[in-house]
């Protein structure tokens, strides 16, 4: 702070005045820039049937697949109650973490994936994930934050468990219109910052026996779910992602 003030003193143990302003200029400038993703990540959310008999027969099952896979339990727990509130579908207020290469996995018809990094699959994973879509179940995924480095790994990996090509899903295709109308989406600041080509409708899919059975968004959908823009996510924006969430669940639920 005598560095603030101008201070040059003999004799002092402080930091020459403009170095001090400058590291002072940056430390500011980093708490503000910090701020919008403390505020984002500082609430914590109940399953308030964590504990009950929930109903219905949807329960939100969550792959355990590499690093920060289980970052977003938040942001599915406003998912499932906007599926809750705002649909007919009754579904369970209940999220588990299953193990692609056990048994349990397939007791869902539903499974999500999601996360930061770069992953690889084990042998028993890729066979247990092909079991799985060979089954009838159905996988949604999009990568925390819009990380890139998700969503080559995500497009590797699925191509070791199906043939059959990630296709950019057509606008008449019913996660676009089953509940909510969406004829395009809008993206956080963040991504539009980036300075790369935003789709008007981003969500790619994989089809087997006339259904789509892997939907996936290559930009992050589970920041949105939070009811509010990641400050520093590559998403898709927070109204637009929660839309795309419920359709494609309920997608799930009737096909």
């Amino acid at each position: 702070c005598c560095g603030w003030d101008g201070h040059r003193r003999a004799k002092a143990f402080n930091v020459d005045v403009e170095d001090a302003r400058r590291l002072g200029i940056n430390m500011i400038a980093y708490a503000l820039g910090v701020h919008g993703l403390g505020i984002y990540q500082a609430t914590a959310k109940n399953y308030y049937e964590d504990q009950a008999r929930a109903r219905g027969d949807f329960v939100f099952a969550q792959a355990r697949v590499g690093e920060n896979c289980d970052s977003q339990a938040n942001s599915i727990a406003n998912l499932l109650k906007a599926v809750a509130t705002k649909t007919s579908a009754e579904i369970k207020f209940e999220r588990r973490v299953v193990d692609l290469a056990g048994p349990d996995v397939l007791g869902y018809p539903f499974l999500y994936l999601t996360g930061h990094h770069d992953f690889r699959l084990s042998p028993a994973e890729v066979q247990g994930l092909k079991t799985y879509l060979a089954g009838g179940g159905f996988l949604l995924a999009s990568p925390c934050c819009g990380r890139r480095e998700f969503d080559a790994a995500f497009r590797r990996e699925l191509a070791r468990v199906t043939s059959a090509p990630l296709m950019p899903l057509p606008e008449t295709h019913p996660v676009y219109s089953i509940f909510y109308k969406v004829k395009s989406v809008s993206y956080t600041p963040w991504a539009e910052v980036a300075q790369e080509s935003l789709p008007k409708l981003p969500v790619e899919g994989v089809q087997a026996g006339g259904v789509t059975c892997v939907v996936y968004c290559p930009f992050g959908l589970g920041g949105g779910w939070r009811g509010f823009d990641h400050p520093y996510g590559r998403d898709i924006a927070a109204d637009d992602a929660m839309k795309l969430g419920v359709n494609i669940v309920l997608y799930s639920l009737t096909h």
